[in-house]
């Protein structure tokens, strides 16, 4: 015997819009709440035409607890949908094509994760880069004007994708790469602005705003590829 499944419990918020509008206004204070109200596993109604393209469409399902969490992403994940559905965003979004390291899915994805799985494995001698763009952001603090007010916010931003390119793409934004850390900066706003953008037109719509964005996009993809030609060169690799 079948039996139907049951919706997880959750706010009902307004008619049409739910709790869209409070999503959108503050997510994370929407989402504790919830799950302070509801428990591990919460329905959240949201507008039926998403506002933005990575905004989910009609509902959104809350997983809180660890074990609950394991089971949909790892243990049982080829029974949900929510790889392919992030998939299918972000190559909405940033333009990506099928089979890249971010639009991989099902056995491919398996196959890629085993073959990069080695590289997480000696993080730890990455220390001494997170050390380096550290001192490098209390440098610039340092040689700021007695009382400048400091945008923490901004700055940590700077200091995790510093890190995250020195790390994961040897690209020192502190140093050597530094000319090219506003092209660096303009290309993560671009992703950001772009994953806000709530028609899909205006992303290849000829404005400034995706000019420039394309413009530093071209620039980070022209260091990346020397740093690949180089390192396919070096006979000690």
């Amino acid at each position: 015997m079948q039996t139907k499944p049951i919706d997880p419990p959750g706010p009902r918020g307004l008619p049409l819009a739910g709790v869209a509008f409070q999503f959108r206004r503050d997510p994370l204070g929407l989402l504790m709440k919830a799950v302070s109200e509801y428990g591990d596993v919460v329905q959240l109604p949201l507008l039926k035409l998403p506002m933005t393209p990575l905004e989910p469409r009609h509902r959104l399902y809350i997983v809180n607890h660890p074990s609950l969490v394991r089971q949909v992403c790892m243990t049982n994940r080829a029974k949900y949908r929510t790889h392919r559905q992030l998939v299918d965003k972000l190559k909405l979004v940033l333009d990506l094509r099928e089979g890249e390291l971010l639009t991989s899915v099902g056995d491919e994805w398996v196959q890629r994760k085993a073959t990069l799985q080695p590289a997480f494995s000696g993080l730890g001698m990455a220390a001494g880069k997170v050390a380096r763009s550290a001192s490098a952001m209390t440098e610039r603090w340092s040689a700021l004007p007695p009382g400048t007010v400091v945008d923490l916010e901004e700055e940590l931003t700077i200091l995790v994708t510093h890190v995250f390119a020195s790390v994961f793409l040897s690209l020192d934004l502190d140093g050597d790469d530094r000319a090219l850390a506003p092209h660096w900066r303009a290309m993560l706003n671009g992703f950001s602005r772009r994953m806000a953008t709530p028609f899909r037109f205006l992303l290849s719509a000829p404005t400034r705003a995706n000019r420039d964005f394309q413009a530093a996009l071209g620039a980070v993809e022209q260091r990346l590829h020397s740093a690949i030609d180089a390192h396919c060169q070096c006979p000690h690799r």
